[in-house]
């Protein structure tokens, strides 16, 4: 339950993103160290229902149309789902952050140069853990770096062609149970003993 690291976006960047889903009504939800906030047009936000209705549910998410917990303190990363063609032209040039696709109108947006790598390069630092010893899971654009990273790195079988390419092993999709079908493969576990845990 510590925070081991953290990397704020800063007011700056924060108020122009909140200022572009006002203007272009693009759906936002800010991810802050307590919780998730959904600021604007949460109909825009392609993954969400499936958080809120998955075993996730909807303890991490707060509503907050008046747009008020960045004045709290600042936020660490956001989805912004807008046209590509608006986030391209009006926050991309002038902003210090990086704009990761996951899909048609989805970005994850994170400080320039922070991806889920650095996270988990900060955790296995804090934890004296070498990165050899460390097996990852990934399917999409933001889990480029943390693959590049571990000693082993396993693809979903619904991964985006990159993420497969750079993969030590491709599993089955998530749906098909691809983390335990990988788990079985490096005998992480007896598949029996799982069995009787579930």
């Amino acid at each position: 339950g510590n925070i081991i690291s953290h990397h704020d976006f800063s007011k700056e960047d924060t108020q122009r993103i909140i200022d572009f889903t006002n203007q272009f009504e693009a759906g936002l939800i800010w991810k802050f160290l307590d919780h998730m906030y959904i600021y604007s047009h949460p109909e825009k936000v392609d993954w969400l229902m499936g958080q809120i209705n998955s075993d996730i549910g909807r303890e991490p998410f707060i509503f907050n149309p008046q747009q008020d917990r960045h004045f709290l303190d600042l936020p660490q990363s956001c989805s912004l789902h807008a046209i590509p063609e608006d986030v391209e032209r009006e926050l991309i040039p002038h902003t210090d952050l990086d704009f990761l696709p996951f899909s048609e109108q989805g970005y994850d947006v994170v400080v320039k140069g922070i991806n889920k790598g650095v996270g988990l390069n900060d955790l296995l630092t804090f934890l004296k853990i070498d990165p050899e010893e460390v097996m990852c899971f990934g399917d999409n654009h933001n889990d480029m770096e943390m693959m590049e990273l571990v000693g082993k790195a396993v693809a979903m079988g619904n991964a985006i062609d990159k993420i497969k390419e750079i993969a030590d092993y491709v599993t089955k999709p998530v749906d098909q149970d691809g983390i335990y079908q990988a788990c079985l493969k490096y005998q992480l576990f007896e598949e029996d003993g799982y069995e009787n845990r579930k």
